[in-house]
């Protein structure tokens, strides 16, 4: 009689165990089921957010229909910029061996032929250093109107603040 007590509390704990174990691993499977949602969930939420800041952006479309400030993915844009630049004397001063000149000149794309440039290293076939040289260009890229000097890469939108600032002269 003692030997089957002692099982049948054998058999009783061995049961407590097992719904114990399944127990924690239920637990842990919701637990694990919440984090995924949480994560999905943020997901979510960040692109629903570059989504609502996509529509701001469209909603900011000027009067040429096309988006101020925008990137180069705008070929108009940046074409009527490059336009801009021309029609204000503006020149570009720089090095194709310089990653600074390369970005800056990058961010016109296929507009990059409507914009005077002028090569200044010397180890570059069709430089014209003596030029660089008188203007005393010393950092790459400068951009040059008159006697006005803008010195280092600029952002689309920092271009057109240099051709007001020279227009309102």
């Amino acid at each position: 009689m003692i030997e089957e007590g002692n099982k049948n509390q054998e058999n009783t704990e061995k049961s407590l165990k097992e719904k114990r174990s399944v127990l924690i691993l239920s637990i842990s499977s919701i637990l694990l089921l919440l984090a995924i949602a949480a994560t999905v969930s943020a997901i979510w939420f960040m692109n629903n957010k570059d989504v609502k800041n996509y529509n701001q952006i469209a909603q900011s479309i000027n009067q040429e229909g096309t988006i101020k400030g925008a990137s180069t993915a705008d070929p108009d844009y940046v074409s009527k910029l490059a336009e801009s630049l021309n029609a204000s004397g503006f020149v570009l001063y720089g090095s194709d061996s310089n990653i600074k000149t390369k970005k800056q000149k990058d961010i016109f794309s296929q507009a990059i032929s409507e914009i005077d440039y002028v090569e200044c290293d010397p180890q570059i076939k069709s430089a014209n250093s003596a030029e660089c040289a008188a203007r005393e260009i010393k950092i790459y890229p400068t951009w040059v109107s008159g006697d006005k000097k803008f010195e280092g890469y600029k952002s689309l939108s920092e271009i057109e603040k240099m051709i007001a600032e020279i227009s309102n002269q």
